[in-house]
């Protein structure tokens, strides 16, 4: 798969169909189906052409490697929303942060600011003597009576 260069205005649809799915080492009716399934928009021409830029032969890319690693085609939605927000929300934190905040990259392992991780509410667990035990039970399930 050959990386394109066109730095230039990478949110501007230049490819068509074919070179695209050339580029990324698809078939452009799997780029149809892409679009069709939502997973990208290509811009259009004023004839009704689809142009893709340099962001969405990114976007294939990664949506080649997710189907490589055998995700199907909803989790591949799922996981580009996913990248999609946490882009947005970094972008977000980055710029409301003060610049002395941005020129330091050391960053704590740890994921809450206290410390600890927390777990979310019902998967509580506390060790006993090196084990790992719930500290939540779960009903027991109920088994039915044949008619007899």
């Amino acid at each position: 798969m050959a990386r394109t260069d066109a730095k230039h205005d990478p949110g501007r649809g230049v490819y068509g169909i074919s070179v695209a799915a050339e580029l990324v080492g698809m078939a452009p009716q799997s780029l149809r189906l892409y679009e069709q399934r939502g997973l990208l928009e290509p811009a259009r021409s004023t004839g009704g052409t689809r142009r893709y830029s340099s962001e969405d032969l990114e976007r294939l890319h990664r949506i080649s490697e997710l189907l490589a690693t055998g995700v199907n085609l909803t989790g591949v939605a799922m996981v580009l929303d996913l990248q999609d927000t946490n882009a947005r929300l970094r972008a977000d934190l980055d710029a409301t942060r003060p610049d002395s905040d941005r020129t330091s990259t050391s960053r704590s392992s740890s994921p809450q600011p206290g410390g600890t991780p927390r777990l979310p509410a019902g998967d509580s667990t506390a060790t006993r003597g090196g084990r790992t035990a719930r500290t939540r039970r779960r009903p027991a399930a109920r088994r039915r009576r044949s008619p007899t």
